[in-house]
């Protein structure tokens, strides 16, 4: 950061209370909420105005976003200002997935070691970007909460609040009523070349396909639409292993099943259709919701295939609890596991 460039607030105010952020170089540097020792001690500052850059815009954007429970992630250029370790400190912060908790353990863990643990927690307390950082996300080894520099009452109210975005996430089993947002779905720019084959598909195409998958008529797959806030927004299917034999090109997934039991293995395949939801953490949030509802403990293992150009839904699996099976591979696809 250099000392002598413009430094801009302003102020959001949250459900929670007021929110300082303030940006230094295009990066977001600051998310505080009132009153903040740190807060009241930020040189060099602008006085405090409406969002006037569209980093701050799109920084309130998306914390309104978050609030009222229609993003679950944020797509921001941050610079919190700390030491090396507390800067990893903060990165780490980053991987706890939405409405999951870490002891702070756990999260010293992911540093490298777990007598870490005193310094994680002064890192956390200094963190100087509030939610968006997520901070509240880390509890006592007993799951207790534990000290928050904005206050106990709001993490409490910040876990909450996730708590209850995610039990909105429902699965409804798929009925010829769907197959309408199917269509659009599968027709739609972002999603098309991943899911739709890259094709127009019509009123038949839709039925030809999907007919089968009502009520659960073909043996080994159960087909979901996907729902929040009562708004279908997705689709995902779960089909047993032991069904779907690979294809003698299929080497990647031979060697896989020579490493997993096929008869309580299964495969997923998730579809985010409304461009609204799309990159707002939903994907990650779905599958791990799917998983505890739909997968776990019955069978034993989940497998996704995402293609390797889609880095996004590589992402977004792998804050599920997926892994890279065999990332050696050369194949257009990844395959990734994930075990209860």
């Amino acid at each position: 950061m250099n000392a002598s460039s413009t430094q801009v607030t302003c102020r959001f105010d949250s459900p929670l209370g007021s929110l300082t952020l303030r940006e230094q170089d295009d990066r977001l540097t600051h998310v505080l909420f009132a009153p903040s020792a740190a807060q009241q001690a930020l040189p060099g500052s602008r006085p405090m105005r409406e969002p006037s850059t569209p980093l701050l815009r799109n920084a309130t954007e998306q914390l309104q976003e978050y609030f009222a429970g229609s993003r679950l992630s944020f797509r921001l250029g941050l610079d919190p200002q700390g030491t090396p370790f507390r800067r990893r400190a903060w990165e780490a912060l980053q991987r706890i997935p939405y409405g999951a908790t870490w002891s702070y353990a756990r999260q010293a863990q992911v540093l490298g070691a777990k007598r870490l643990a005193r310094p994680v927690g002064q890192a956390n307390a200094n963190n100087p970007i509030a939610v968006i950082v997520p901070c509240h996300r880390v509890v006592g080894s007993s799951g207790r909460l534990t000290g928050y520099a904005a206050g106990m009452d709001r993490k409490r109210m910040l876990l909450q609040l996730e708590a209850d975005t995610l039990e909105r996430i429902h699965f409804a089993p798929l009925q010829r009523e769907h197959f309408s947002l199917l269509q659009g779905w599968l027709n739609a720019p972002h999603a098309n070349a991943a899911y739709g084959e890259g094709r127009r598909w019509t009123d038949r195409d839709v039925t030809d396909k999907y007919s089968p998958l009502v009520g659960e008529c073909t043996p080994g797959v159960a087909a979901f639409v996907v729902q929040s806030r009562d708004q279908c927004i997705g689709y995902i299917q779960r089909y047993v292993l032991a069904r779907h034999q690979p294809t003698a090109t299929q080497e990647q997934l031979r060697r896989l099943y020579q490493h997993i039991d096929q008869a309580t293995s299964v495969g997923l395949d998730l579809l985010i259709g409304e461009q609204a939801w799309v990159g707002k953490g939903f994907g990650s949030a779905i599958l791990r919701q799917f998983l505890g509802r739909h997968v776990w403990p019955r069978w034993k293992t989940a497998v996704v295939d995402p293609d390797r150009s889609h880095a996004h839904a590589i992402r977004a699996y792998t804050k599920a609890g997926f892994s890279v099976f065999d990332p050696r591979g050369k194949n257009t696809t990844t395959l990734m596991i994930a075990r209860p």
